[in-house]
Order: structure tokens, then C-alpha cells, then sequence
């Protein structure tokens, strides 16, 4: 199937209306179909002929939302020279005065809240801490462990080393508040450790949880989930086994069965890596080899039923080749982004190489992928978003329509659609509707009958001088700035019963694709 992008031929057509000659001496009337942008988002779970029009085969880099698809915002470089790839950001998050941002490369703790960077500590085992925020009468404390190292603090001014006893400090890989307590996950063992109340440091006591534990492995994470357990509002410990377990604890001192009491032990899909646990306000949603999950929603189904409570549901084909590929590759975390009604999914395709974010608007449930930023974690500062890159640099994602001055290439191709009639369809011409910089064309191309071939297109450039998309000279031509209403016919070609249609866009700046017309003749039905 031959699939042709947009040239120049849609900017000398008269009349795009116009009746078009057929075969036999004929005359064949165009029609014309308005497609919406695919505000349904990404689907990347069912059968191209089962797929919603409303829904896109590809959406990547722009975000779907009520009216239309709009291109994600840029990135710019926050903080840079840390020496190395950046493996863990930690925001430090006091009840009053200014959180600080902390970033860890492979031996080094730096302090990168202002943008100019100063090393908090050095001589360090690996960079990939696990941490929380807790808070005693004494202060307000970071507390972040790595398994290699001894367990850190951060009380508003000065990372200290807490003397713990009863576990080995350098064993604590993962930390957790429960009960107004703090726990500590030690490597490989299927055994917690707790503290007192309201402490950061003293004797730790030990909570075996082997005997509940029927798959083996080790504990991966804590969280503390608060649930309705018919009489009010109950805190329940959280502890995730490598195997796919979750064993349940309610009360509040787990010295005493009269204040402890086991709620129960659960399958659940395997875990992804450390950070597979966030606090999604008193649910949890957790990164699991079948997708990521509301933690809510599984415990009561079985086994077969979890994968469908998934909130990746709908984008579960592409989860399950990310997890197939890359499971056992660091970087997996989930974040929410509430300023802009977002939650991503990093997924490190290529360890400190590559990474993609599976992104979900969550207002409107829609999905995408984002592309172009190779993160290997992310934190919030304040209400802002920032990721730590592979080349020892923090970036501040959004403010910005570009990639650190890099324009931003996205995709849009659209479910399949028969526009009502099984007849073949000759497509001739389509035009966007979009808001976007004043005299930008974007390239489209339709595919026909389920091609899944890939979409090869050019990076656009302005027309608005006057010169056609294919003959500007690239990194050359000025840009445009202000964002408009746009619709310009331009001629594509495509022949087959059912028809997709691919936008392509590169840029600097805002844009919105709302619609798109697209202009066909009936070919029969053979």
C-alpha cells in the first residue's frame, strides 16, 4: 500500500470541493468526512478494527485532552556538571520555608535546588536511594537508604549517619512512615524493621513476615494504604514481596497483638524494581508487571481479574513489551504531576540510554507517550517537575516549547475508520484544524486497511514567507511565534475500504490539532 505525505500540490488547489473526473467518462463526487483529533488517546490494547475513532494507534508527544491533542511542553536545564548520571532525586519538604532538591550520581549527593549545584556528600556506594519525609518533635527529617551505605538523614541543614541498632544500617535499601513510626526494608529478607515512635534513630525491632510469605523472594516496599474498613477510616502496612504478595497489618503497635493485628496476606501481580509503590492520595498505586494498579481496586479480585483493574488497561499491549524488554533495567517509577493533571510511567527502554514516560491525563483518563526525554528519575519541587538526566544534568520539565532548545517532534495517527460505508475510498486531500505558530503546516499522511508500516516524514518548517514546507532551508528559517486558528487543504493519497490519518509535527511553540477534514472519492468495493 503506497502511503504519500503532504507536498506541495495542497497549496495550488482552487478548489477542493470540486467534482472530480472518474473512470469511465464519469464525473465522481468527492465527500468530505471530519474526523476529531483523538482525544480517546492512545490505545495500545485493542484490534485495529475494534478501536474507537476517537482513540490513536500512535500518540506520541501530545498530550489528549477535551478538545483536542496538544503538544507536551519542552524541557531546559535546571541544574548541570554533576559528573555523572543521575540516579535519584529527593525533595526535601519542610511544613514551612522553601523545599530543596537533592540529586545522587553513582558516589556523590548534591544539592541542586537553586540551579548551581554543591556537593552534600561524597565517597558514596551507589546513587539509587529510596527515601521519605518524617517528622518528630525534634524536626523534620529526609531519611533516604540505598543498601550500600549507611542510612542517611537530612534535617534542614545537614545530612547526618543516625545510630541504629538491631539492623545493619548499610543493609536498609527502603524506608517507609507507618503509625507515626519509621520502618526500614533491609536487602533480600523477608523480615521489617521498626523504630519507635516518633524516632530516627535507637534500637530497631524486627517483623518477621516469612511465614506469610508462600512464594519466597524478599520485601520490596512498604507503604501505609488507608482503606474504609466499614467502621471509619482504617491505616493498613503495606508490605510487597518481589513474588507478587502483599501482606496486610492493621493497627498501631506492632509490639502488641492487642494493638497489631494481621489483616490478611494477597496475591498480587510481581512488582517492578524498588519504586513500584506511590502514594496516590489514600489509595496506592503500584508499577506491577501487569500494568500499574490502584491497589484498592485488586485485593478483591483474583488473579485473572487484576490485569483489567490495571489503570494502563487500555495501553496494556505496549506496557507488556516494555516489561518483557526491560524489567529488570533501573529506572521504572510512577509520578504524579498534579499542576498540569498528569501521572507518567518512566519506562527505561536502555538503561542510562533511552527512556520513554507512559503519561495519562488524568483528567480525562486518556493515554500517551512521551519521547525525547531520557530521564532515570523524577521528583516535584515544590509544585514544578524535574528530571535527572543520563549526561549529569537536572531538567525542569515544562515552562518551555522545546527540548533545551531542541524543537519537539510529535505524532498523531488516528484509529481506523470505514466513515460509515465498506465502499473503498480514494483519499485525495486533508485538512488539519489546529491553533498553532501563524503559517506552520504540518505534514499528514492516511494509510489504508490496518497498514501498521511506519509513518517516515520530514521535519516541517514555516510557510508563512511564503515558501513551501519542502524547500525551507531547515535550522535556517524564521519562526513564527504567534499561535492561530489554522485549516489549509493539502493533497495526500491512499486507496482501501478503511482509512487512518498521520500528523506529524516539529516545533518550538504551542499547538493544538483539534480536527481534520479528509477529502475522498467511492472506488467500488472490490
Amino acid at each position: 500500500m503506497r502511503v504519500a505525505l503532504a507536498g506541495r500540490s495542497a497549496r495550488r488547489t482552487a478548489n477542493p470541493f470540486m467534482s472530480l473526473p472518474g473512470g469511465g467518462g464519469g464525473v465522481t463526487t468527492s465527500v468530505v468526512k471530519t474526523l476529531r483529533a483523538p482525544i480517546g488517546g492512545w490505545n495500545a490494547r485493542d484490534a485495529l478494527p475494534a478501536m474507537k475513532p476517537e482513540d490513536a494507534i500512535q500518540l506520541d508527544n501530545f498530550i489528549p485532552d477535551t478538545g483536542g491533542v496538544k503538544v507536551r511542553e519542552g524541557y531546559a536545564a535546571h541544574a548541570t556538571g554533576l559528573g555523572g548520571a543521575i540516579e535519584s532525586l529527593m525533595e526535601y519538604n519542610p511544613p514551612s520555608g522553601s523545599p530543596m532538591l537533592f540529586a545522587a550520581t553513582s558516589d556523590k549527593v548534591w544539592d541542586c535546588t537553586t540551579g548551581s549545584v554543591s556537593t552534600m556528600m561524597t565517597g558514596l556506594g551507589n546513587g539509587r536511594w529510596q527515601h521519605t519525609m518524617f517528622s518528630t518533635a525534634a524536626g523534620h527529617y529526609l531519611v533516604a537508604a540505598n543498601g550500600v551505605d549507611l542510612l542517611k538523614n537530612y534535617d534542614g541543614s545537614t545530612w547526618s549517619t543516625p545510630s541504629i541498632t538491631g539492623v545493619l544500617s548499610s543493609d536498609i535499601v527502603n524506608v517507609a512512615v507507618h503509625a507515626q513510626r519509621l520502618w526500614l526494608v533491609p536487602n533480600n529478607s523477608l523480615s521489617v524493621w521498626y523504630l519507635d515512635v516518633s524516632s530516627i534513630a535507637g534500637a530497631a525491632t524486627e517483623l518477621p513476615l516469612g511465614q506469610f510469605c508462600k512464594l519466597g523472594g524478599y520485601i520490596v516496599a512498604m507503604a501505609s494504604w488507608t482503606r474504609d474498613g466499614g467502621n471509619g477510616m482504617d491505616d493498613v502496612a503495606v508490605f510487597i514481596t518481589s513474588k507478587g504478595e502483599a501482606v496486610l497489618y492493621s493497627g498501631t503497635d506492632p509490639s502488641s497483638p492487642d494493638t497489631w493485628t494481621q489483616v490478611g496476606a494477597f496475591r498480587i501481580p510481581e512488582p517492578i524494581g524498588r519504586r513500584c509503590v506511590m502514594q496516590a492520595g489514600a489509595d496506592l498505586g503500584l508499577i506491577t508487571s501487569q500494568g500499574v494498579m490502584p491497589f484498592s481496586s485488586i485485593l478483591p479480585l483474583a488473579m485473572g481479574a487484576q490485569p483489567k483493574a490495571a489503570i494502563t488497561d487500555k495501553i496494556s499491549g505496549a506496557f507488556t513489551a516494555a516489561y518483557d524488554g526491560s524489567k529488570d533495567e533501573f529506572g521504572w517509577q510512577l509520578i504524579q504531576y498534579p499542576k498540569k493533571r498528569l501521572m507518567l510511567v518512566n519506562i527505561p527502554i536502555d538503561e542510562r540510554i533511552t527512556s520513554h514516560q507512559y503519561v495519562m491525563n488524568t483528567q480525562t483518563g486518556g493515554w500517551c507517550r512521551f519521547k525525547g526525554m531520557n530521564a532515570g528519575c523524577w521528583s516535584l519541587l515544590g509544585d514544578d517537575l524535574y528530571f535527572g538526566g543520563n549526561d549529569g544534568t537536572v531538567y525542569k520539565y515544562g515552562g518551555v516549547y522545546a527540548d533545551n532548545g531542541d524543537d519537539i517532534q510529535a505524532v498523531s495517527i488516528s484509529a481506523y475508520s470505514n466513515f460509515g460505508t465498506v465502499q473503498n475510498k480514494s483519499a485525495k486531500m486533508a485538512r488539519p484544524m489546529f491553533n498553532g505558530p501563524d503559517g506552520y503546516l504540518p505534514l499528514i499522511a492516511v494509510r489504508a486497511d490496518y497498514d501498521l508500516g511506519q509513518v517516515n516524514y520530514l521535519a516541517s518548517s514555516l510557510v508563512s514567507a511564503g515558501s513551501f514546507w519542502d524547500e525551507a532551508e531547515w535550522d535556517v528559517a524564521e519562526w513564527a511565534l504567534s499561535i492561530v486558528p489554522s485549516a489549509r487543504w493539502q493533497s495526500v493519497e491512499a486507496f482501501g475500504s478503511v482509512l487512518s490519518v498521520a500528523l506529524a509535527i516539529s516545533v518550538s511553540d504551542q499547538f493544538q490539532f483539534n480536527t481534520v477534514d479528509l477529502m475522498f472519492e467511492g472506488g467500488g468495493y472490490l
